[in-house]
């Protein structure tokens, strides 16, 4: 259903340019030629953002989707590449993390990745929940399709999705024997090996799918004081599924994953010229710490589906996973570290989910389940801070080593009913009950003496066992103008229970935070227009954004809580257009305006007049050529460019947080053969080798200002066997 050529890529376009298209002559043609027509229509793309199987034209939700082949033919070899592809969807890896990725979908999102407080927008693989951020930097190797869906996600999918989800469905066994690898090799000494295959073991009763992936490679950023490159790449990843088929109506599948990411980085580069001049090269390091970064995360599920008849089925999704992370990181890139911060943190979850779903009568389509969650985190942070830098002996007037233990335990009910008031008016009513129980553990240890623990936070008024409930309605209206043009209209909350904002050095800072609320509205169209041969979805959207938590830094090296309120507007819109049999032209763009509202005067003094990592424009443009040669042979041809205005990447706003507008450029070549079993390429990611930052640490009062910028370009000769 996804193996489909040339690949459907989702995009929009402005219309200056929609109507030059469609004035080519290659379209002139077909309009006259019913054949054609067929031949030229892009393919279906079917998705499950609703928890069930749908045509993306025809789920009431914006979401963007891609399939295979478009994840290969974009270079998307990772979750994070997926922020490229998506409008209004922006992020970064969390500071000196290549393996945690900070989401943030229509402005809504967080970076901080300690176990007090919980992301926003929700990670899934094959719809099992992935709480943590630490390593969620996931491989996409040996995967069916990725569903980014935006806007809060408070009804159908487990916690915290206020801001969206990123699903990632990987591929299913099968009674079809498969082998598949693939290896590319590249600048920096890196080379990518993937190994994939099929079985069955039982004939139509067992069948057996694994994958392994491993990525090695030398640094692209040089350490001036350590003599060597940094920022290496050393990755391992496995993956198995059993499937059982148990009877005509019932089938469970066993998975099970591994991976480890080490890395001696990443580094940043302190372009403050406070403590020492700027090296001027974002790709020069001088810091004197041997950092490391070592994150690992294994995990399996049970998915048991049962037809109860024709019109119902269950469905059991049971998830296990535990993430582990350690880092030690120099964040001034100093010769002498002015500000260490280390970590050590290990977390364990379990979920499991009960979902029922089926029609009831010829009008009403009705999803139902259960959801539960359970996680236990242990964490050691420690902050090491000696100001001055350059001078030796070092000597740290603060080091703060805390240790928390964290458990959260959540319950939910769900539903929500698909009532068709005509043939073509449609009433979408839903709702979700969710309670969290959250519970902490703390000691600190300040410079050798006994700091803050759970006695002297009680005493200050600390809840070290809070509760949070909420109900997230979902209201909606979705209209079939013609059996190609589906409109629709939405209200939806969303909800992200609060915590504790941790990452500080004494008691009177160590805060509880609120549940934060968003509201958002929505209106969208999609649209199958010209025989199919253009696809075109759009939204716009208002949300009001409520106890919006934010961290910024405080006095005493510390990080305060700002909490306050917000609206967001936006639009976004995304078009493809087949232009003849062997080309497909895309692009996807998404605008943003964020602002806080009625903050008080000690809010308003920390905080910024736009919300981070919300850029005011974003876009995507591209094509995808696969040409057919007289012996059957394909010739591939690959590009597009990626634009953002600039954006802030701290809530404060301050003068050294701002990225600046930037554009990367990918393109590839290649040859497919012998009937597509065989396929040759070169590739390049950021092939104008723009620089750019990724994120930044901002602290000009401590002596620094430390950028971590995004990946230089890189190229590789690839190749993909098929057996």
């Amino acid at each position: 259903m996804f193996n489909y050529r040339p690949a459907r890529l989702a995009g929009s376009v402005g219309s200056t340019v929609l109507m030059a298209l469609l004035a080519s002559p290659s379209l002139s043609a077909q309009q006259q030629d019913d054949t054609e027509t067929d031949t030229l229509s892009l393919d279906e793309i079917v998705i499950t953002a609703e928890r069930r199987a749908e045509s993306i034209q025809t789920v009431p939700v914006a979401v963007s989707a891609f399939d295979e082949n478009t994840m290969q033919r974009r270079q998307m070899l990772d979750t994070k590449s997926v922020i490229f592809n998506v409008p209004n969807l922006t992020g970064n890896s969390n500071v000196g993390q290549q393996t945690a990725t900070t989401f943030f979908i229509r402005g809504v999102g967080t970076t901080e990745s300690l176990a007090t407080v919980d992301t926003t927008v929700a990670v899934y693989i094959d719809d099992v929940y992935v709480a943590r951020q630490g390593v969620n930097n996931f491989n996409l190797f040996d995967v069916e399709r990725i569903e980014v869906l935006r806007g809060p996600q408070g009804t159908l999918y487990g916690r915290n999705a206020t801001g969206g989800a990123v699903k990632v469905v990987t591929k299913e066994p099968s009674a079809e024997p498969e082998l598949n690898v693939d290896a590319a090799y590249g600048n920096y000494d890196r080379y990518r090996l993937r190994v994939s295959g099929n079985a069955p073991l039982v004939e139509d009763k067992v069948f057996f799918r694994g994958a392994f992936l491993t990525e090695q490679g030398d640094g692209f950023t040089e350490n001036v004081v350590l003599d060597r490159d940094v920022n290496d790449l050393n990755y391992f990843g496995a993956r198995g599924a059993l499937k059982f088929i148990l009877s005509d109506r019932v089938e469970a599948t066993i998975a099970a994953d591994w991976s480890r990411d080490e890395q001696n980085g990443m580094y940043g580069v302190d372009i403050g010229n406070i403590t020492r001049p700027s090296s001027g090269d974002l790709f020069v390091s001088n810091s004197g710490e041997d950092i490391e970064n070592v994150a690992e995360t294994y995990g399996g599920s049970l998915h048991v589906s049962w037809d109860i008849n024709d019109n119902w089925n269950l469905e059991s999704i049971s998830g296990y996973r535990t993430t582990t992370q350690l880092y030690n990181l120099d964040i001034s890139d100093q010769p002498v570290p002015i500000f260490r911060l280390s970590s050590d943190a290990e977390s364990e979850q379990f979920t499991q989910e009960l979902k029922v779903q089926g029609t009831i009568g010829d009008r009403l389509d009705l999803v139902a389940g259960l959801f539960y969650f359970t996680e236990e985190s242990d964490v050691f942070l420690q902050d090491d801070f000696a100001p001055g830098g350059l001078t030796e002996p070092r000597t740290p007037i603060l080091v703060s080593d805390r240790f928390y233990n964290v458990q959260t335990d959540s319950y939910a009910a769900f539903a929500q009913i698909d009532y068709d008031i005509t043939d073509r008016l449609t009433l979408i009513l839903g709702g979700r009950y969710t309670r969290d129980e959250k519970a902490i553990e703390t000691n600190q240890i300040i410079n050798g003496n006994q700091g803050f623990n759970d006695d002297a936070l009680r005493a200050l008024g600390v809840d070290l066992e809070p509760n949070f409930g909420e109900f997230t309605p979902k209201l909606g209206l979705d209209f079939q103008v013609t059996d190609d043009w589906l409109t629709y209209a939405s209200y939806t909350r969303g909800f992200r229970s609060g915590g504790w904002q941790a990452r500080v050095n004494n008691a009177a800072q160590f805060l509880n935070f609120p549940a934060e609320i968003v509201d958002s509205y929505e209106i969208g169209s999609k649209a199958s227009l010209f025989d199919g041969r253009v696809l075109w979805n759009a939204a716009a959207f208002f949300a009001e954004y409520t106890d919006l938590f934010n961290s910024v830094p405080g006095a005493d090296n510390t990080f305060l809580v700002a909490t306050a309120d917000a609206e967001i507007y936006g639009f976004e819109s995304e078009l493809t257009f087949r232009a003849n049999e062997w080309l497909d032209l895309f692009a996807n763009f998404g605008v943003l305006e964020t602002s806080y509202k009625e903050l008080e005067p000690a809010v308003d003094a920390q905080l910024g007049d736009e919300l981070q990592r919300s850029p005011s424009f974003q876009g995507k443009a591209g094509f995808s050529v696969d040409y057919p040669m007289a012996n059957g042979d394909s010739f591939l041809v690959n590009g597009d460019v990626f634009y953002t205005s600039e954006f802030f990447t701290n809530p404060q706003n301050g003068p050294f947080s701002q990225t600046g507008d930037f554009a990367l450029v990918n393109a590839s070549v290649g040859y497919r053969f012998d009937d597509g079993r065989y396929t040759i390429s070169a590739n390049c990611r950021n092939c104008l080798d723009e620089e750019y930052f990724d994120s930044i640490l901002s602290f000009p009062g401590a002596g620094f200002v430390t950028v971590y910028p995004g990946n230089p370009r890189f190229y590789e000769i690839a190749v993909s066997l098929r057996f």
